[in-house]
């Protein structure tokens, strides 16, 4: 996974979904309107299948059964995203997943007003060395090439 941009920091929101509580989420800009949840509890990062057509993604041939964010469980697509955009930062080859997230778009727009495009998982922030400052509402990464 490469970083294409020297800046190590953008910039977060934190939004209130009622049933759910307080999320972090983030612009992308290369899809004007969407925003990445920041999940760390999510081990993998995640493209909702309706958003896919943002993203050149290299799928694996191979799919499989995945439970989690979804409500019931559904087959996943596994993949690569070639490029993927965070508050205009631009990241390379990013493993991912795609899958539908219609009931988590349905909460957010409904209760935050906002389309999600998918999840910023823990394999992301790992391998970058996120450090998540709620205080200055910032994402610093320490670990960029």
């Amino acid at each position: 996974m490469n970083w294409k941009y020297s800046r190590r920091e953008f910039p977060i929101e934190v939004v209130n979904i009622d049933e759910d509580g307080v999320h972090i989420v983030c612009k992308n800009r290369l899809a004007p309107g969407y925003w990445w949840i920041i999940d760390t509890g999510a081990s993998t990062s995640v493209i909702d299948t309706n958003c896919s057509d943002h993203f050149e993604i290299v799928f694996e041939s191979t799919t499989q059964a995945a439970v989690g964010v979804l409500e019931n469980q559904v087959e996943t697509k596994k993949g690569n995203a070639q490029i993927i955009d965070i508050e205009g930062h631009l990241f390379e080859n990013i493993d991912c997943v795609v899958i539908p997230l219609n009931h988590v778009n349905e909460i957010y727009q409904t209760q935050a007003d906002i389309k999600i495009c998918g999840i910023i998982g823990c394999d992301l922030l790992v391998d970058n060395k996120a450090v998540i400052d709620l205080a200055k509402l910032k994402i610093r990464l320490k670990n960029i090439r």
